[in-house]
This record gives C-alpha cells, structure tokens and sequence, in this order.
C-alpha cells in the first residue's frame, strides 16, 4: 500500500489545496482516505503505482464530484475503472501508458471532458458514444492499435486529433465536419490515398495534416488536386500566424 504516513500526510494537505499527488508511491490500492475528500479534490496524480487489479480502484472514487483533473499514468490497467465514468465534472483525463484494450461507451457521461489522452495503450476502436462528448477539444490516441475512427466523430467540436502510429487503414469523411478541427495526426498508419483521405484533404478546416509514414509517397501525395486545396489553406493559415 506505500508509505502510510507519507500518505496521510499528503490526504490532509489536500483538503487545503484541492490537488493530491500520489505519484510512485507504492500503491497497490487506492487509499479509503480519499473519499473523504469528495467535496473538495480537484486534481488528482496517481501515476506509476500498480493499479490494475479490479479492487485496486473503488467504486467511492465516482464521489469525487469536484475532481476536474485525473491523472493515470503508467498504473498497468487494462480498463479505466469504472468509477471514473461517474466524474461529471472531470475535464482531463490522462490514462496513457497503461494496457487497456478497450474504451467504454460510458465515456460518454463525462459530458465536462475536455482533453482525453489514451496513449499507448492497446485499444482497437473508439466507441461511436464518444460523439457526445461536446466540449472535448484534444484527443492523444497515439501508439494504439485503432484500426478505424468512428463515423460519429465528425460531431465532436475537437480542435486536435493525434492518431499516429496506429493501424488506420482509412478514415471517415465526416472528419471533414470537424469545423473546430485544426491539427489532425496520423503518421505512419496504413492509409492509402482513399476517396476519404482526399475528401479531408479537400473539403475539411484542418490547417495542419501530418500524414508521413503511411502507404503513399509525399511526391504521390504532392500530385492531387486535394493536397493543393489543403496546401491553400495550410499557407493561409500560416499567414494569419506570422
């Protein structure tokens, strides 16, 4: 379980400042401490500590209504606890470097969320409820195993999508209804230069499309009339910045 009274002394310095950092600390078991502070914990850390076991995270931790930043990193899951699904006002949620396999259609009721970081983890697909998470601007599904990205996608009001190092084959058009849509990430897949692929290009907002590493050469890509458009666009917005 770690070091007790290390522990406790960080439970009540968070009942002062709303942030609780238990980062590499030997925890086997989130500590029952905790619930305590559901009225008041805002940002959470628990990185680095062997969380995987389905006990390992209590359903309690769904009581943390004020929690708006929860951090997972490298904790050997296989699932997000389900607890989490219950955060209402979370925003943040990093749970990359873990081994999960599947994201549940219940991330859904994190209607606050605002960044997802899924990173290097094993997860095939993306639920299509993932839609109804309206006020999420940055996805980082990056080093995963997606083979597809769900149609629905196109109803997110997201501003970035890193979706490198996966196993995409295509992608929906519907990204190009993405209107909010500024970065869009994936390097070294497995796409082609599909009618999807073009459509993006061409009709899309995206300002910034890195597609290096994927089954087409850059000089394949320089000869469409899509990447011009883009191209267009790219040189427009670079402009504005300069």
């Amino acid at each position: 379980m770690g070091n007790a009274s290390s522990t406790k002394a960080h439970l009540e310095t968070a009942h002062k400042t709303g942030t609780l950092s238990l980062a590499n600390s030997g925890l086997t078991k989130l500590p029952d401490g905790m619930e305590k502070l559901q009225n008041n914990l805002r940002t959470l850390d628990v990185s680095g500590n062997k969380l995987g076991k389905p006990d390992s995270v209590p359903g309690w931790v769904g009581k943390l209504q004020m929690l708006k930043t929860l951090v997972m990193v490298g904790c050997e899951l296989t699932e997000i606890p389900e607890g989490v699904y219950s955060l209402g006002k979370l925003e943040t949620l990093n749970v990359s470097s873990n081994a999960i396999k599947t994201l549940s259609a219940r991330i859904c009721q994190l209607k606050n969320l605002r960044t997802l970081n899924i990173t290097s983890n094993n997860i095939e697909t993306l639920p299509d409820s993932i839609s109804q998470c309206k006020h999420l601007e940055a996805l980082e599904s990056s080093n995963n195993r997606l083979q597809s990205l769900p149609s629905s996608i196109g109803n997110l009001n997201i501003v970035e999508l890193n979706a490198n190092r996966n196993r995409l084959s295509d992608i929906p058009t519907e990204l190009k209804d993405c209107t909010r849509l500024k970065t869009l990430r994936l390097e070294e897949n497995c796409l082609t230069l599909s009618d999807n692929v073009r459509v993006v290009l061409a009709q899309s907002q995206v300002s910034l499309i890195l597609l290096d590493g994927n089954l087409f050469t850059q000089k394949e890509l320089d000869g469409t009339k899509e990447y011009e458009s883009y191209m267009e666009r790219f040189t427009a917005t670079k402009k504005k910045i300069f």
